[in-house]
Parts: structure tokens; sequence; C-alpha cells
């Protein structure tokens, strides 16, 4: 069973102002999948867009001064012991992620910018083997009758689509030409949910 922060951890992390946050299509508040991913799509009723990554097997090096996941290799900076607690810098990105003992997490990733900041939540599951990440991406808001979407972006973009929805999900389209995108599915009967697997 999977570790899972508390409601109030997770309120702790939404960071956007409060003007920022929209009224959503209560239809597209769930848990989605995109056909042939294993990451979770998921809309919280405060309109929050977070993107979901399966649990990953975790193996500490060095007595915890190492760490791989994810295929990839990660050094401590701080912290200490067989805990992802602390913070680590990617071998090769040298992007830097520090994880909290409350459940949350931040990654400092470099762009072209500067150093741009992303958050979420973390937990372990099958025995402290493997560890999942919950990231926050941006806040979303609807108009049903022109079947409109606004995507805030964490780092401030605004982002504009048309969606239409169906029985089993909804589809995200192009405002320009009404093309379709791409198509959620409703995510929430999967064995790879992580939230579905917290909550049991």
């Amino acid at each position: 069973m999977m570790s899972y922060p508390s409601d109030q951890t997770q309120r702790r992390i939404t960071f956007m102002p409060v003007k920022a946050r929209r009224r959503v299509d209560p239809d597209l508040i769930g848990q989605w999948r995109l056909p042939g991913q294993p990451q979770i799509y998921e809309i919280t009723g405060d309109g929050a867009y977070h993107i979901s990554e399966p649990a990953a097997q975790l193996r500490f090096e060095d007595g915890g001064a190492g760490l791989v996941w994810q295929d990839h290799r990660y050094f401590r900076m701080s912290g200490r012991g067989e805990t992802p607690v602390g913070a680590w810098r990617e071998v090769t990105s040298r992007d830097v992620w520090i994880f909290d003992a409350d459940g949350t997490y931040t990654v400092k990733s470099a762009c072209v910018e500067g150093w741009r900041t992303f958050s979420g939540i973390w937990g372990l599951a099958e025995g402290n083997q493997q560890m999942w990440v919950r990231e926050m991406r941006a806040f979303v808001k609807s108009d049903q009758d022109a079947g409109a979407l606004t995507m805030l972006t964490v780092h401030g973009h605004r982002l504009h689509y048309g969606y239409h929805k169906s029985q089993d999900g909804w589809s995200l389209r192009d405002v320009s030409n009404g093309r379709t995108l791409t198509r959620f599915r409703n995510a929430r009967s999967s064995q790879m949910d992580p939230m579905a697997t917290a909550a049991q």
C-alpha cells in the first residue's frame, strides 16, 4: 500500500494565488489517462491540474549517498540514510530534487531563462521499494457553453483550447481548426492508478 499525504499537505502546495483558481466544468474533475501512457492526469475541484508518474523502482547506494530512480542516478546534497528525504542532484541533467518529510517535493530544473521550479507530492510503495510523484502543472478554467478551456501554467503561460465531452472521457481540441489534439479516458478503474491504491 502506498503512503499518501493528507489533504492539509496537498493544500500547502497549491501555491497559485486564490484569484488564479478558476471555475471548471464538473465533468472534467477526476483522474484521466491518455491511450498508451502510464501517467495519470488529474483535475481537482479547485481547477488544479496535476500529472502523476507511476511508482518506479527505488535503490540506494553507498548507504544513502546515492539514489537510482526512474533509470536516473542522483547524488545526495543534504540529509542522510536510505530515505528520499533530503536534497538530490540528478547526475545527467543537474536538476535538483528536494523531498520533504511531509510528503511534498520541489524540483529546480535548468532552462534557457535560468531555473524553473516544479512542486508536487511523493510517496513510497511496495515496502518502500518504489516511489511515485504527482506534480502540479497548471490551473484550469472552462466555459461549458463555448466548449473552451484555458490553462494557466505554474510558470505563468496561458494556453487556450477547445474541449468536447464524451461518455467515457473528453478530448482537447485546437482552437484554430477544431482538430482533436488528445483524448482523455477515465482512469479510476485502472490498477496502475497510484491514487486509487493509496485510498485502499
